[in-house]
């Protein structure tokens, strides 16, 4: 017997034996939950590549511009990419279209307003892609033609992945979100968590429509306030991971459904307890690798994201241990 309305869960799963298709519940209605196929890059059928999440600077605890990537529908050890273009840590505003991944702000350890990219499809070294006008602290989110970026003063500021140069205005959040964590669907941009002031450990969730300009609505909140998170997501749900609440580390998981407005719900447990890693999303599965629990690590940790429940091994990085990088993938929720 079936649950009447009011009692079904927002983002609840269900497989419709009608249609033969899955669906989720997004508060009001039951809606079809669309898959892809293989991701392209170019027109030739060898160029077809896997999912790719990479992993960009960081501290180990020197700053170090190092990239490795993951293909994230495949456990295993990172492999070596190249570097960013200015190694740099704190480097959390980083995420990417179908075809480029891009790097933005940190510390050197002086701030850096920098934003680099490189091209999914390759392997090799970050180039410049433009500057933001402010630095440090920041969070990103995107669609599949446009990313945003946070700063720690609340200034939100985005870039057309196709036209390389400087951030333009966008707005501003309603909330401080520095050191939080972003997550994205194909229409709106997500904030979570962050260290602000008066309160240090930050419960709230704001949301943009990423197409327009202007400042960040309400969301709702996380049921644990907490900083140093990391996000994965597909375009459905938006997961907040770990991070630290106030001066220890957790390993809640929490979600939201991304069409919905209201607070987060439990979705589980990390396998490790840490905060600042740097995360990479697929339609499937979203991946944390690094992160610090106070020393720097270098495992990678696996979700699937559509089913409640723990993260679980999914290999570690090879080159360097390390924390305060940032993930990003040609595959998120945003495409």
């Amino acid at each position: 017997m079936s649950l009447p309305p009011s009692e079904i869960p927002s983002g609840a799963m269900r497989f419709n034996s009608d249609s033969q298709k899955l669906e989720y519940w997004d508060g009001s209605q039951w809606v079809q939950v669309h898959t892809r196929g293989p991701i392209t890059v170019g027109s030739n059928p060898s160029d077809m590549v896997a999912a790719r999440g990479l992993f960009g600077g960081g501290r180990t605890p020197a700053v170090t511009n190092t990239i490795e990537y993951v293909n994230i529908s495949t456990a295993g050890d990172a492999v070596d990419f190249g570097d960013l273009s200015v190694a740099r840590s704190r480097v959390r505003a980083s995420t990417g279209s179908r075809s480029i991944g891009v790097w933005g702000q940190g510390i050197t350890p002086s701030n850096s307003n920098v934003v680099d990219f490189v091209t999914f499809s390759t392997t090799g070294d970050a180039i410049d892609f433009g500057d933001t006008r402010t630095d440090e602290f920041g969070i990103a989110v995107a669609d599949s033609t446009r990313g945003v970026f946070y700063s720690r003063n609340t200034t939100l500021e985005f870039i057309t992945f196709s036209s390389k140069g400087n951030a333009a205005s966008f707005g501003s959040t309603v909330n401080e979100h520095a050191a939080g964590c972003g997550v994205n669907s194909p229409t709106r941009g997500i904030f979570a968590g962050g260290y602000g002031t008066p309160t240090p450990n930050r419960n709230a969730i704001d949301y943009i429509t990423i197409q327009s300009t202007g400042n960040s609505v309400d969301f709702g909140d996380l049921t644990n306030g907490a900083y140093s998170l990391s996000g994965v997501c597909n375009n459905v749900r938006g997961l907040f991971c770990g991070g630290r609440h106030p001066t220890t580390f957790n390993n809640n998981i929490e979600f939201v459904t991304m069409s919905t407005l209201g607070n987060s719900q439990d979705f589980g447990d990390m396998a490790v307890t840490k905060g600042y890693g740097m995360a990479a999303s697929s339609p499937v599965r979203g991946v944390i690798a690094g992160g610090t629990n106070p020393a720097v690590q270098t495992e990678i940790t696996q979700i699937t994201i559509n089913t409640l429940g723990n993260s679980y091994s999914f290999g570690d990085l090879i080159t360097i241990a390390r924390d305060s990088g940032g993930g990003c993938s040609n595959a998120h929720g945003g495409l």
